[in-house]
Formats: structure tokens, sequence, C-alpha cells
């Protein structure tokens, strides 16, 4: 059985019709212990796909493959001990304590009229450890900071006790500070075996810390490989309309970074 994250083929359209699919046919693998990097502009499908990656939505076509298992096979509460989901950040309404929606990422592991035992709490609190927010714990959530509510999420998919991790932009909507908070968090969970997935706006994100990026444009995966094999001036101009330039940095950085240009792709005529 091979370990890590397998998609084959997946096609998603919401109509049911594949002639009008949000995406078609991607294949992509990763292997644990890594972090894929999913870019592209905005209405192109990477939530769509991350959704169908994680059971949320059923693909037309193709399969999602689980350390070998076919997820459409497996009962939710089964996949959910698998497979950890971050969503997009969607603040919650109701004032529920930091530890208890930690402990709600045990819910795969109970039955429907169990409560959580003392090893679930154990568990819940050693997730919010690994992310870094054991002092937030009685908190109420609905007063948290952006970067805060990202993490709890983290830590609440965590607690499934899962091997791969699939994550929607988790640093939309974040500083600069946060954003790096979140990825060393990304980066530690990897260096722990997890498999990551993880889509992203931001291609730097990907040179800090992806081994492998893909770009999903146009319904399919244009371009796959390592960060800089994929991410450079004409792949990031061609998949997001401006003029871009991708350079070394070092002092320091030692890493290449994405500069995007205000100049207009198309130059007015001088005529």
């Amino acid at each position: 059985m091979q370990n890590g994250l397998r998609i084959e083929g997946l096609s998603f359209s919401y109509s049911g019709n594949l002639a009008d699919a949000v995406f078609r046919g991607v294949d992509l693998f990763v292997e644990p212990g890594s972090v894929f990097c999913l870019l592209g502009p905005n209405g192109t499908g990477k939530s769509t796909l991350l959704k169908c990656i994680s059971g949320l939505l059923h693909p037309g076509q193709g399969r999602v493959l689980v350390h070998g298992n076919d997820i459409s096979l497996l009962r939710a509460a089964d996949v959910a001990k698998e497979l950890g989901y971050v969503p997009q950040s969607q603040m919650s309404a109701f004032p529920f304590l930091v530890e208890d929606i930690v402990v709600m990422g045990r819910a795969p592991h109970l039955n429907i009229f169990a409560s959580p035992s003392a090893r679930d709490i154990r568990i819940a609190r050693d997730s919010m450890e690994t992310v870094g927010i054991v002092a937030l714990a009685k908190r109420p959530c609905t007063t948290l900071s952006g970067g805060e509510w990202q993490l709890t999420l983290i830590a609440r998919a965590l607690a499934q006790g899962p091997r791969i991790m699939v994550l929607d932009e988790p640093t939309s909507h974040l500083d600069m500070g946060n954003q790096m908070k979140i990825l060393r968090v990304v980066q530690g969970l990897a260096e722990r075996g997890l498999a990551i997935i993880m889509a992203s706006h931001f291609p730097d994100h990907a040179f800090l810390l992806a081994s492998e990026v893909a770009i999903l444009n146009h319904g399919h995966i244009v371009q796959q490989g390592s960060p800089d094999k994929v991410i450079t001036d004409d792949n990031m101009r061609d998949t997001y309309g401006v003029d871009t330039k991708v350079l070394y940095i070092g002092e320091g950085v030692d890493r290449k970074a994405c500069f995007p240009s205000l100049r207009n792709r198309l130059q007015p005529s001088k005529d």
C-alpha cells in the first residue's frame, strides 16, 4: 500500500455535466513529510479541488486515494481519521471556547452518544501545544484575531489524528507576521511526517516551504514540479496576467522571491 495522497484523473462539475467541468483530469501525488503548494488565479477551482480531495464534494470522474484506499469506499468518519481539512477562515458566530473547538476534532473517533474521554482531551491539548495556542484554551473564539482563529482550525484538524492535511489558503487575510506563524506550523507538521497539500495566492510561500508546486488554471494542471521549475517569470505572467520577475535574494534571505509589476501587460500606443 502506497502512503500519502494520490489524485488520479479527477474531474468535477457542479451541474453534473463534465462538459462544463470546473477542472478535469487532475493527477497529483503528495508524499509523507512534504508540502505540495497549489497555485492559481481566483475562481479557477482550487477550493473546489480541495473539497473533492477531502470528500466534501464528489468528483464526476477519477478517484482520491489516501494511503492507497479510495475514499469513496470509506465511511466519512474513517476519511476524517486519515485526512484533516482546514477551510478558508470562517469565524464562528457562537462564542465556543478554543479548547472546545479543538476537542470537536475528536468527533470521528467517538460514537454518536459518547462524550470526549480524558484521552481525547489530552490529544486536543497536545494539538494546541503543537500549534502554540495553549494559552488561548479558555478564550471564546469570537475574541480571537484572524491568525489565532486559523491556528485554532489547524489544531482542530490535527486533533483528528490525520496523516494528511488539506489547507485551503490558510494565510488569507493575515498580516505578514501571522502568515509566517502559520507557515512555520505547516513546516513543523511536514517535519513530523504529515503529507500536506496547501492552496495559496502567494507564490513566495511555495519558495518558503513547498517541495512541489502545481498551477491550476483553465480547468487543468498547466504546470507541475519543483518551485524553481514552476514559478518563473513566464508562468506567473500567464497565470496572473501581470508582468513578474522572479529573483534570487541573498543577504540572509537565501531564496527566490516573486515580484509583480504595476505596469500594464499591454502598453498603450504612442500614436
